[in-house]
Formats: structure tokens, sequence, C-alpha cells
């Protein structure tokens, strides 16, 4: 038998596993055209808050989440989510959405949207390193915001 082939404890062999982390990773992202300016790429991840200022300009965390049906605008348990997005300068945010094609509700409004676009200081951290371990970006703050530009 072959060494080099041996089979692991699962039965297949060792060397046609590959691993998933590799020192040599190249990061491409295939972005996806969504409107004439803006485009949208990579995978969503689940965000239950943003964070935005107020009148006053101070920065308030607002509860999200997922509204099917438009007649009860109540609270659900269905997140909703969050990708990536550019513009046609390289700047990137993140576009939050319903999931499974829903609506935004954001905080006690009565209003629902279909996207909400944002920079990406108004999500979570853990949700933020998800979404830039995507990309190979810098990241800067400007005023207070904080902006990616893709490399």
């Amino acid at each position: 038998m072959n060494p080099l082939r041996a089979p692991n404890a699962f039965g297949t062999p060792t060397n046609l596993r590959t691993p998933k982390f590799t020192s040599s990773r190249i990061l491409v992202m295939d972005w996806v055209k969504s409107s004439p300016e803006l485009y949208t790429g990579g995978k969503s991840v689940p965000v239950r808050s943003l964070r935005f200022q107020d009148e006053i300009g101070q920065w308030r965390r607002y509860r999200v989440c997922t509204i099917w049906n438009l007649e009860k605008l109540a609270f659900t348990r269905r997140p909703a989510k969050a990708k990536l997005v550019k513009d046609k300068q390289g700047s990137v945010g993140v576009v939050v959405s319903g999931s499974g094609s829903g609506f935004v509700k954001v905080g006690r409004s009565k209003a629902v949207q279909h996207t909400i676009t944002t920079s990406l200081g108004a999500i979570s951290k853990k949700a933020r390193r998800v979404l830039l371990r995507q990309i190979d970006g810098e990241v800067s703050e400007h005023d207070g915001v904080m902006v990616v530009w893709e490399r």
C-alpha cells in the first residue's frame, strides 16, 4: 500500500483532503451587480442589531428583525442578514436585508424596508470580522464612520 495514500480513520485517503486554511490563499470576491451603482458579494451573516446616530448625535443600537407580514409589524425572532456591498469608487459597506426575501424592521418604528445600506461600523464586531475575511481591503475611519477600500 502506498504510504502517501494511507486511509485515515474515516476510510478516505489522507492526501485527498484539502486543508481548510492555507497561507497562500488568494482572496478574490465575485461581485454581482445589484443596481447601476452597487455590487454585492460574499456570504451573508445574521444581524440582530445595528448602530445608528440619533437626532442629537449619540450612537444608539437598534434591534433589527425580518418581517414577512406587513399587516402585523411585531418583532419576530428571525434576524436580518447582512452582505458586503461595493460602489464604483471601491468603498465597501454593508447591505442589510430580510432573510427569506422578507422586509427589515428597525427599532420601534412602524416603517419597514426591503434593504438598508450602511457602513461596516453599524454591525457587530463578530459579523464584521466574518464579512471582512472574504475580501482583501484597507480599513480606515473618516468622521467617525468606518470605511473599507478594496485593494
